[in-house]
Order: C-alpha cells, then structure tokens, then sequence
C-alpha cells in the first residue's frame, strides 16, 4: 500500500535497502519503513533481536548508522520504523544568510497553503512536483519610460513647481489646498522615492533561492482606480536556462496612512496569479529590500513629507479619489481672499501668456467658476498640461511668475518659490 521509495544502497560494512511508504503534510515527509534489508535478513528480525547484535558487532545501533549517512536530511526512528524529513528544519540547516531564508520559508508557506506541491516517488527517487501554474502571471507590466523618471533634486522640485497653479485653482472648488497627481505623477513620485533616480535600478531585490537560481522583485507600477490605490510587482525566478525562468506579479490593494512624516502603505488584499497570498508572506519574501521599506503590513517610506517640506508644504492628509492621488496642504490663509487673488492670477494668465494651450485652459477655469463639476474637469486639465514634459519650462515659469504675483503678500506659507 501507498508509494514507495527506494533510498540506497547505504553501504556499512555490508548493503542496506530500505523502502518507505509516504506521506507528506504542510512540509513534514514522513517515510514509513516498509522494507530493511541487511544483505539478506528482512526487516522484522532486524527490528527485533538483530538490532542489539549488531550493535554489539559494529559498536553502533541500526538507528544511528541511518541517521549518520542521512546527515541532517532527516531524522531516523527505528521504534517507530519512519523517516522524518522537515522542509523548513532543513532550509534552517541549509542556509545561512538569514534574509535568503526568509525567503525560501515565504516561498515554502506559499506553496503549501495553496497545495501546489506534490511528493511521490518516481523512477526509484524522490520526486517533487511544483504546480506553479496558479502562481504564473506573464502580464506585462508597464514601466516608466527613462524620459519621464525624476533623475534629480533639481528635477524634483521642478516637478513640485509645476503642480503648483492646478493646487492653487484647487481652491476655487476645495476650502483646503489640494495638489493632485494622477497615475503618471504618481509613478514619477514613488519611483524616484525608491531609486533616488538612479536609472540602472529597475528592481528591489535581487537574491539567490539555491544553486543556479536568484529571485527578482523589479520596482513597482502603480494604479489608480477609482478610490483605491493598487501596486504591481513584477517577481521572476531566473537561471541561466531561459526556459526554467518563471515569471509572476505580486498584486497589492492598498490603502494610505501619513504617520509622522512618514508614509503608510498598508495591504489589504495580495495577488499572485490564481491565488490570495498572506501579508506576512509577502514581508518575508520581499525581506531582501531595504528593511526600512518594509512593515508586516505593507511598505513605509521614512521621512516622506520632508520632501514636502522642502518645499514649504506641510501634508495633512493624502487619499486615492476618483482615481487621483490626492495631497491636502496645511495653509493659515483667509481662502476668500486666496480665491479672489487666483481669479485675478487666472485672468493675467488669460492677458499675458501666448501660449495657446495653457491660455485656452486658464478661460476655461473662469468660464466654469459657476459649475463645480465642470470646473474641477478644467482645473485637472490645466495641472495636466502644465506638468506635462512636453510643455515649455519658460512657460510655466511665466505662469508661476504671474501666480506668484497676484498672490503676493498673502500667508500661503510660502508654497511658490
């Protein structure tokens, strides 16, 4: 009954075939002895008085000579006639770097919670089928051109200046100074936040699982969607053998905390392929990355709003709505006189700027100032352009020229420079 194997020939002063039968839970095989032959004396007489006569011969138990040409694969029972092997006791053996074993046990609870694993016997060894289909995921993931990733503080800041006119029209329709960034600003945003624009970083982790074979987290994409906030991380397993190479995405739903001056990505739900995978899981499997990036319950990004403060903003609050990220300014300034200041701004946009595009966008504002809906539509447009990499950087100078001029003299922390 059951499968068998057949381990050996183990060689100690004469020949021992053992075979088992098996079985296997959440990475515990156990072999159940089923057959032990010493040269020709079956496994009930070695059991039972041949145990202590050959001990009494070879100076050694039976039990201690399987566990000693075992080596720590496993643990040997000669009462019990069975062969314990612990998949996580042997990683434990096995590997010494401690974040290479994280990920190995991240990997091993994956595969035992979702049963893509089998063990049998096949052609007299132990074989190990992994049934990584449910865990494949081949979309391809977009990435962020080099022409459009921040490669500097410089570029940064300018990438601040220039969502400030549509924060600043926010305020036509919002008693708070709202920045809005859609999915490409956002993308721009945590990009150079992990990579601090290096542009040969396209991956988190690199890090070998065994011989041969290195785990690969690449950088995030981010997707905005309706209120959520949604982060795909592209996860391969490479070798030298394209044709081994397996390929996923970690899908992670999440929702945004501002703690102190750092930022909270929390997971609610992760994705890979078929499957649901548990939050602790992915921390462990993702442990090669820069610790400070990582909670048991999703990334930190320490000291997130100094970047902010940088540039004389003080974040309140941040939220995913209808598929905009949106950052929500500290300001002591009367908005009555800011909303009449930012028309007569608009206005001199309209006058002075020959610029068609961003003159269009500026009447539109004024035209809609009487239709909220219609407005914040305007008012997202004209943020658009003016952060768009085509638009001439003289341009939006001129506009923050005339912004900054109309708002002159009014406490607004200082938010242009």
């Amino acid at each position: 009954s059951g499968v068998h194997l057949f381990v050996g020939p183990i060689t100690y002063k004469t020949r021992i075939m053992l075979a088992f039968n098996i079985t296997e839970d959440d990475g515990v095989i156990v072999l159940k002895l089923d057959k032990f032959n010493i040269g020709k004396l079956p496994l009930a007489w070695i059991s039972g008085p041949a145990s202590s006569l050959y001990k009494a011969i070879s100076g050694q138990d039976i039990s201690k000579l399987v566990n000693d040409s075992l080596g720590n694969i496993g643990t040997f029972d000669m009462k019990k006639r069975t062969l314990t092997v612990d998949l996580r006791d042997f990683i434990d053996a096995q590997i010494d770097d401690p974040k290479q074993k994280a990920t190995l046990e991240a990997v091993l609870n994956i595969v035992y919670d979702n049963e893509l694993i089998d063990i049998k016997a096949v052609d007299k060894s132990l074989g190990v089928d992994l049934n990584l289909n449910k865990l494949s995921d081949t979309t391809p993931v977009a990435r962020l051109a080099n022409a459009d990733r921040i490669t500097s503080d410089e570029e940064f800041q300018l990438f601040f200046e220039s969502k400030m006119p549509g924060a600043f029209a926010s305020l036509l329709v919002s008693d708070e100074l709202v920045i809005n960034f859609n999915e490409l600003d956002t993308n721009k945003l945590i990009d150079y936040l992990l990579t601090q624009g290096d542009l040969t970083k396209t991956s988190l982790i690199t890090t070998p699982i065994v011989e041969g074979y290195e785990v690969v987290v690449e950088t995030p994409h981010i997707v905005l969607s309706g209120d959520k906030l949604l982060i795909s991380l592209p996860l391969l397993i490479t070798t030298d053998d394209l044709s081994k190479q397996f390929k996923s995405v970690i899908k992670i739903e999440t929702t945004l905390d501002i703690d102190g001056k750092d930022l909270k990505i929390n997971f609610t739900s992760i994705d890979m392929g078929e499957i649901s995978i548990d939050s602790t899981d992915v921390h462990a499997l993702l442990s090669g990355a820069n610790v400070e990036l990582m909670t048991q319950s999703g990334f930190v990004i320490k000291d997130f709003t100094d970047n902010f403060n940088q540039e004389g903003m003080t974040i309140k609050d941040l939220e995913v709505q209808s598929s905009t990220l949106k950052f929500t300014v500290e300001t002591s300034a009367d908005l009555s006189v800011v909303r009449d200041v930012i028309e007569e701004g608009l206005q001199d946009i309209v006058d002075n700027i020959t610029d068609p595009d961003v003159k269009n966008l500026a009447e539109d504002i004024l035209d809609q100032l009487d239709d909220p809906v219609a407005l914040e539509e305007a008012i997202n447009e004209f943020s658009g352009l003016l952060t768009n990499p085509n638009t001439d950087p003289a341009v939006i100078d001129q506009v923050l020229d005339l912004l900054n001029g109309a708002l002159d003299g009014v406490d607004l922390y200082d938010l242009l420079p």
